[in-house]
Formats: structure tokens, C-alpha cells, sequence
């Protein structure tokens, strides 16, 4: 079970901090004749074909998705995950439920903890020296969603 958890921990942690790390595909499909996913040797421009599948994968990956924690203008309740784990059909008693709902809150309190220190962190980043005076906001959970969107 412990495998299976970091397992299932290492998996999010890529797909959200990783695709935050790295930025976003919507640039790539701008223009297929500068940021083409590839061309024949020889032509100055991309294929129709990889055009397509560059604006397929950017549709695809580009919906919006929820906040991993509230921000200013949402609430606690509209970021309750809790209900994401539900028990099998009639095995969930109401003190069940409140224990799934009280882990959730735990855990977005400590999410709202750790982007207080590293909001702490980026305002007093420009008066440290290189290389550490840039800052993290990109693992910040103020600013993360949830989880790309395919």
C-alpha cells in the first residue's frame, strides 16, 4: 500500500508541478511554420497534419481546471475534494463523511501554510544573492490547478 501511495504521489506531483514547471502547449500550436511539432527536411513551414495534432493536444490540455486551494475570490467549500473517495455504496457513515471532510480542511490549511512561507520567500528574494534571490512561485499553491485537464 505504501508503494502505491508514492506511487500515486510521484504521479500528481508530475502533472501538476511538473506541467506548472514547465509552462504551457498553447504556444506551440500558435504557428505551426515556427513551432511546428516537425517538418519535412527542405520546407520552411510544418505539415497540415502536425498543425492539427498541435491544436488537437492544445484543446485537449487546455480547459480550465480547479485551483489545488482557495484563493481570494472562492471558499473552502467549493474546494472540498473529500467527496473524491467515497467508500463502496452504504458503507459511508455520517462520521465518515466529517472525517473525510476535516482531512480535506487539514490539509488545505497546511496548503495555505506552505504558500504564506513561500509568499515570505519571493518578497524577500530580491535581497539575496544569485542564485537565490528568484524566488519559487512556480511550486506555490496559490497559483496551482489541480491537474491538467485530460
Amino acid at each position: 500500500r505504501r508503494l502505491l501511495v508514492c506511487f500515486l504521489t510521484r504521479f500528481i506531483e508530475l502533472v501538476t508541478l511538473g506541467h506548472e514547471q514547465v509552462g504551457a502547449v498553447q504556444v506551440y500550436a500558435q504557428d505551426a511554420s515556427f513551432a511546428s511539432f516537425s517538418w519535412k527536411k527542405g520546407d520552411l513551414c510544418g505539415t497540415k497534419e502536425a498543425a492539427m495534432q498541435g491544436a488537437t493536444l492544445m484543446c485537449l490540455t487546455s480547459s480550465i481546471t480547479p485551483t489545488l486551494m482557495p484563493g481570494d475570490d472562492s471558499t473552502f467549500e467549493q474546494h472540498d475534494w473529500s467527496f473524491l473517495y467515497p467508500p463502496p455504496p452504504g458503507q459511508q457513515s455520517a462520521a465518515d463523511a466529517a472525517d473525510l471532510k476535516a482531512l480535506n480542511r487539514t490539509f488545505q490549511e497546511e496548503l495555505a501554510a506552505m504558500a504564506r512561507d513561500l509568499d515570505a520567500e519571493m518578497a524577500a528574494a530580491p535581497a539575496k544573492a544569485f542564485p537565490d534571490n528568484m524566488g519559487s512561485c512556480t511550486v506555490n499553491p496559490r497559483y496551482m490547478e489541480c491537474a491538467v485537464s485530460i
